[in-house]
């Protein structure tokens, strides 16, 4: 998929609606990969070589929502994901 995403969410905090609304989003290649026993949801920009992500990859993905020409994703970001791991006791 080649869409305009924006981020609803940032360092875990929500933001505002006015700064949503003035976000313009960045374009991108989406893919959605299987890894390890997550699924891995990535913005990459379809020229780069080294395949990139152009904004934080989104961990234990799901779609919640889709309505229209939207799609409303919820998951982790790196960050909140090794965080998740140290809690259960599933990381090194």
């Amino acid at each position: 998929m080649k869409p305009t995403v924006k981020a609803l969410r940032a360092g875990g905090c929500k933001k505002d609606i006015r700064s949503i609304q003035a976000d313009v989003g960045t374009p991108g290649t989406l893919t959605l990969a299987k890894v390890g026993d997550s699924m891995e949801l990535k913005l990459y920009d379809p020229n780069d070589s080294q395949v990139k992500p152009l904004i934080d990859p989104l961990w234990d993905a799901r779609a919640v929502g889709m309505r229209g020409n939207r799609m409303l994703w919820h998951g982790l970001t790196a960050r909140w994901k090794m965080a998740a791991l140290r809690k259960s006791g599933r990381s090194n």
